[in-house]
C-alpha cells in the first residue's frame, strides 16, 4: 500500500496544532482533488497538475506571478513520513529535517524540483531552507562523514552545501532560487535571492552582501498576527500587529542605518520588493483568512509603491476605512477598523506596588539571570512575542525570587500570564508563591487555585494570585516539578 502525505487526522488540523502528534491518513476513497477532505476524522486535500494550471492562468490574467516553494531542508514531516530512508541515521531529535549526508536525497530532491519547474512558468524556484533544526546532523554519522569529506566547519556550513547543491539544480533548469534568511548560513553563492522574515537584520544583511533580497519582517508583515486586543479577536498567533505598524515600515531606513557611513545608494537596486506572510496554523476557514488578511494587506502594497517619506498614516486609515467597507459590499470578511481598541493601556502606566525595582533572581536548573522586567511595574501589551516587557519561562524547573530589601506586612502578591493553551502557553497547574523572613526558609501561601477549562482555545492574558496576611522580605515564585517541559510568559509580579 503506498503511504500518502496530503493527509492526516481532523483533530490534528482542526484544533490548532495543539500538541498532539499528528497522525497520516491514507486517502479516502472517493477523494475528489483539489478539495478539502474533512469527514471529522480524516483532513486533507491535493492539486492535479491540471488544476495547477488552472490556477497558473487565473493569477497571470490579473498579473499575479505564482512562486513555487519546495522545502529543503526542512519542513519535511509528511515527507518523512512517505521516505524514512531519508532520516538521519542515529538519535533523531527532530522529525521533519531530511538527511544531507545521504546521496541519495539530492537526486530525489532533483526529480522533485525539475518536476514542479516544469510546471510553473515563473523564473523563479523558491527551496525554503527556513527552521531546519541541525540537532540531527550534530549526531548522524553520515552528516559528520560528509561534513569531513567536504571540509567543511560544522552543521551551519552542511545546510549552505546543501543548499548550493540545490541551487544548481534549479540553475541547471533556467531557474533562479529564492530561500528564507536562514540559506545565509555558512555561506550563500552570489545569485541566490533572500526572503528575509527573521525580522529585518537578514535581509539588510544579504543587501550588503549584494543579494537580491524581498523583505518580509515577520515583526511587520506577519498577518497571521493578531491585530487587536485579543479579548475581541478570533485565533492568532501569539503576538499583537495593528494596521499602524504594518504600514509604518520603511525598508530603506533600515539598510540606510545598517550601512552608516558605508552606505552606498546602489545597493538598493538589490531591494526587489515587499511580501506580506499569512501563515494558517490557527486559520481554518475562509472568513478567518480574509478577517487577517484585510486591511493589514492594503498597508502592504502601500508601502511598497509609496517613495520613502511620503506616507501619511491618519489619511492612509480614512482610505483603508473606505475600502473596507467596498469589499464588504462585495462579501468579503474583514477586521473592523472602525472599532480597533488599539494597544493595551494598562501596559503605558507603571502599577505602584512593593516590587517595584526589587532584586530580582530568575532560576532555571542552573542557570541564573536577573529579570528586571517583571519588577518595573509594567504590565505586558497585547504582544508577548520579542516584548521586552514579558518574561519567557521554557524548561523544566524554573523559580523566581524577589528581595524586597527589608520584612514588609503582604496583603497581596500576583503575577500576570498569559493563557493560550492551543499554542502551549499557560501556568503549570502546580505554580505557588511562598514566602521567607531570612531568605532560607521558605513557606507556602495561599492562592486561589485556577479553575480553567480544559478545551479552552482562546489568547488572554489572567493574573495567578490573591489576597494574603503575611510578613515577609523575599517572595518566591516556583512552579513545575511535573513531567512536562514548560513553556510561557509573565509579565509583572504585583506585590502590595
Amino acid at each position: 500500500m503506498v503511504k500518502k502525505g496530503a493527509f492526516g487526522d481532523s483533530w490534528y488540523f482542526n484544533h490548532i496544532l495543539s500538541g498532539k502528534p499528528l497522525v497520516f491518513a491514507e486517502e479516502p476513497a472517493g477523494y475528489v482533488p483539489g478539495t478539502v477532505y474533512d469527514d471529522g476524522k480524516i483532513y486533507g486535500g491535493y492539486y492535479t497538475k491540471d488544476q495547477i494550471r488552472e490556477m497558473i492562468a487565473y493569477a497571470a490574467e490579473r498579473q499575479i506571478e505564482i512562486i513555487p516553494e519546495i522545502e529543503i531542508p526542512g519542513h519535511n514531516m509528511a515527507l518523512l513520513h512517505v521516505h524514512p530512508e531519508f532520516f538521519c541515521t542515529g538519535e533523531h531529535k527532530v522529525n521533519n529535517v531530511i538527511c544531507p549526508g545521504q546521496e541519495e536525497v539530492f537526486p530525489f530532491f532533483e526529480k522533485v524540483l525539475k518536476e514542479v519547474m516544469d510546471l510553473f512558468p515563473t523564473p523563479y524556484m523558491h527551496i525554503g531552507g527556513d527552521e531546519a533544526e541541525k540537532s540531527n546532523w550534530a549526531v548522524c554519522p553520515l552528516c559528520q562523514k560528509r561534513i569531513a569529506d567536504e571540509q567543511l566547519k560544522d552543521v551551519y556550513e552542511l545546510q549552505s552545501y546543501c543548499i548550493r547543491r540545490v541551487e544548481k539544480m534549479v540553475n541547471a533548469c533556467g531557474k533562479k532560487l529564492i530561500g528564507w534568511d536562514e540559506i545565509l548560513e555558512g555561506g550563500l553563492s552570489d545569485n541566490a535571492t533572500v526572503m528575509s522574515w527573521q525580522g529585518t537584520e537578514g535581509g539588510v544583511e544579504a543587501i550588503r552582501m549584494n543579494h537580491d533580497v524581498i523583505m518580509s519582517p515577520s515583526t511587520f508583515y506577519y498577518l497571521d498576527f493578531g491585530q487587536d486586543a485579543p479579548y475581541k479577536e478570533p485565533i492568532a498567533f501569539n503576538a499583537y500587529l495593528p494596521l499602524e505598524v504594518v504600514y509604518s515600515y520603511e525598508p530603506e531606513e533600515d539598510i540606510i542605518a545598517a550601512c552608516g557611513k558605508d552606505y552606498d545608494p546602489s545597493i538598493m537596486k538589490h531591494l526587489q520588493g515587499l511580501q506580506g506572510n499569512l501563515w494558517t496554523e490557527c486559520i481554518i476557514r475562509s472568513d478567518h483568512f480574509e478577517y487577517m488578511l484585510y486591511p493589514r494587506s492594503f498597508a502592504i502594497a502601500e508601502n511598497a509603491w509609496s517613495p520613502k517619506g511620503s506616507k501619511n498614516y491618519p489619511v492612509f486609515r480614512e482610505k483603508a476605512l473606505a475600502f473596507i467597507k467596498r469589499i464588504q459590499e462585495e462579501g468579503y470578511h474583514t477586521f473592523d477598523l472602525a472599532s480597533e481598541v488599539g494597544h493595551r493601556p494598562e501596559a503605558d502606566v507603571p502599577i505602584p506596588n512593593l516590587a517595584l525595582g526589587a532584586k530580582t533572581t530568575w532560576r532555571k536548573g542552573d542557570k541564573v539571570e536577573t529579570a528586571d522586567m517583571l519588577v518595573d511595574g509594567y504590565l505586558g501589551d497585547w504582544t508577548i512575542r520579542r516584548d521586552p516587557k514579558w518574561k519567557e519561562f521554557n524548561g523544566k524547573e524554573i523559580t523566581l525570587d524577589i528581595d524586597l530589601g527589608e520584612c514588609k506586612d503582604l496583603h497581596y502578591i500576583g503575577v500576570e500570564y498569559v493563557d493560550f493553551r492551543i499554542r502551549r502557553f499557560r501556568l503549570p497547574d502546580d505554580a505557588q508563591f511562598l514566602v521567607s523572613e531570612d531568605g532560607v526558609n521558605f513557606v507556602p501561601v495561599y492562592t486561589p487555585k485556577l479553575r480553567l477549562s480544559d478545551d479552552r482555545s482562546h489568547y488572554c492574558i489572567l493574573t495567578f494570585g490573591g489576597t494574603v496576611n503575611v510578613r515577609a522580605r523575599y517572595v518566591r515564585l516556583q512552579f513545575n516539578k511535573g513531567p512536562k517541559k514548560l513553556r510561557g510568559y509573565l509579565s509583572e509580579v504585583i506585590i502590595n
